[in-house]
């Protein structure tokens, strides 16, 4: 059986059951579109290794995606499409999740006195030097406007 096929039977067979499986039909698509129109019999682990280190680090999208080729490979294997499971055994540890910075009262101070410097950045309240603080500290924040 073609890899497309089994991916088309895999998703219509959990959507059947009720279940979106969109973020999955996505990953699994992506599979086979990286692999190509080829027999199930064909996939080795090298490639299926290849699609799931994409270009970068080892991620939790890694984890996810290998979390859909397993899903996929039992229900393959299960109806005979291909004998075995290209997935590689070893599995690297998922990246530990963020872990926040929590400032101490006396750094807090020294960063608010830095923005109180009135003559470098030229703010005169606690709401501003507040904000100033925020854009400068928080990613993604500097691009916020300040509506007074």
């Amino acid at each position: 059986m073609k890899l497309a096929e089994a991916v088309a039977a895999y998703v219509a067979y959990k959507q059947s059951l009720g279940m979106r499986f969109a973020t999955e039909a996505r990953t699994l698509k992506s599979f086979y579109r990286t692999l190509g129109d080829i027999d199930m019999r064909e996939v080795d682990a090298d490639r299926v290794y290849t699609f799931l280190a994409g270009n970068g680090p080892i991620t939790a999208f890694w984890h996810r995606k290998l979390s859909a080729l397993r899903g996929f490979y039992r229900f393959a294997i299960a109806r005979s499409y291909t004998n075995s499971s290209p997935l590689p055994l070893t599995v690297p540890r998922e990246p530990r999740t963020f872990v926040p910075y929590i400032y101490s009262r006396e750094e807090m101070k020294r960063l608010l006195a830095a923005t109180a410097d009135r003559e470098r950045c030229n703010l005169s309240s606690l709401p501003c030097r507040t904000h100033s603080f925020y854009c400068s500290m928080v990613p993604g924040f500097a691009s916020a406007r300040l509506s007074v």
